[in-house]
C-alpha cells in the first residue's frame, strides 16, 4: 500500500467500477466457480487502479457472497446460485443488459415470493387494525386517488403505504425480507406500474379491501381467510403478470423499430 493510497482513499465510483467488472465476469462465467481471483497487486495493475481500490471491490463482492476471501490464499469465486443474497439479486435485476424474458422471470419470482409474505401480513393487519390505523390507511388511499393521473406519485404513495403496514407486523424477518424485495423491484418503477394496471381500477380494488374493515364486517375464520387471500392474490398476479409480459414485449418491439 502506498502513501498515496493512505492519504487519498479511492472514490466510491472507482471501487464500484472494479466491483462491477469483476461481478460481470463472475456472473458471466468468465471466472469459474472455485477459481481464485488474481492477487490484489496483479488486479490493480491489470485494471489501472490502486490495491486499496481492488481490496474495497473484493470486500463488496464478499458481502454479496460472490467470493470468499481466505487468509493467505486470496479470494475464491463462489457459486452465486447457492450463496447469493438479496444484495446480489438487486444488482442482477438492475443490470441494463437483461433481456425482456430475464426481467420478467426475475420480477415474477419476486412477486410470487412476496405473496408468501403478504398473506400472513394481511391476516395480521385484518384482525388487529384499530381506529387510528384505519384513519391513516384512508389518508394513504386518498393520496393515491389524488395522484391517479400522476403514475410516479401514485406509485410512491402506494409503496409508502405498504411499507408502513409491513412495519407494524410483529415479525422482523418478514419485515426485512419484504423491504429487501421492494428495494429490488423499485429499481424499475415502469414495470411495477405495468404490473398494477390501470391505476383507477387498482385504487378501487385496494380501497374495497379496506372498506370491508371500516364496515366492521365479520371476518372468516383464519383458514378460510388465508385461502381467500391466497386465491385473490393469485388471480390478481396472473392477470398482472400478463400485463407486464405484454408491456415488455411492446417495449422490445419499439426498440427494434
Amino acid at each position: 500500500m502506498t502513501n498515496k493510497d493512505l492519504l487519498n482513499p479511492p472514490s466510491e465510483s472507482a471501487k464500484d467500477t472494479v466491483a462491477n467488472r469483476l461481478r460481470r465476469e463472475i456472473l458471466g462465467g468468465r471466472r469459474a466457480i472455485g477459481a481464485r481471483l488474481p492477487p490484489e497487486r496483479a488486479l490493480a495493475e491489470e485494471l489501472g487502479v490502486s490495491r486499496i481500490t481492488v481490496r474495497g471491490a473484493i470486500a463488496q463482492l464478499q458481502a454479496e457472497s460472490l467470493v470468499e476471501v481466505k487468509h493467505g490464499s486470496g479470494a475464491e469465486v463462489k457459486d452465486f446460485r447457492q450463496s447469493g443474497n438479496l444484495d446480489l439479486f438487486r444488482w442482477i435485476y438492475s443490470n441494463p443488459k437483461l433481456t425482456a424474458d430475464e426481467i420478467f422471470k426475475i420480477f415474477a419470482d419476486i412477486i410470487r415470493l412476496r405473496r408468501n409474505l403478504v398473506v400472513p401480513i394481511a391476516m395480521d393487519l385484518l384482525s388487529n387494525l384499530d381506529e387510528q390505523e384505519r384513519l391513516a390507511i384512508q389518508e394513504d388511499l386518498n393520496l393515491m386517488q389524488q395522484n391517479i393521473d400522476a403514475p410516479q406519485a401514485y406509485l410512491d404513495a402506494h409503496l409508502a403505504m405498504m411499507d408502513r403496514l409491513v412495519a407494524r407486523h410483529d415479525n422482523l424477518a418478514v419485515q426485512m425480507l419484504h423491504h429487501g424485495l421492494n428495494r429490488i423491484i423499485r429499481q424499475r418503477p415502469s414495470l411495477i406500474l405495468a404490473f398494477l394496471g390501470p391505476l383507477d381500477l387498482h385504487h378501487q380494488a385496494t380501497a374495497s379491501l379496506f372498506q370491508v374493515l371500516s364496515d366492521g364486517n365479520e371476518l372468516p375464520e383464519p383458514n378460510a381467510l388465508r385461502q381467500m387471500l391466497t386465491e385473490n392474490m393469485t388471480l390478481f398476479e396472473e392477470h398482472a403478470l400478463q400485463r407486464l409480459k405484454d408491456h415488455l414485449e411492446d417495449s422490445k418491439q419499439e426498440e427494434t423499430r
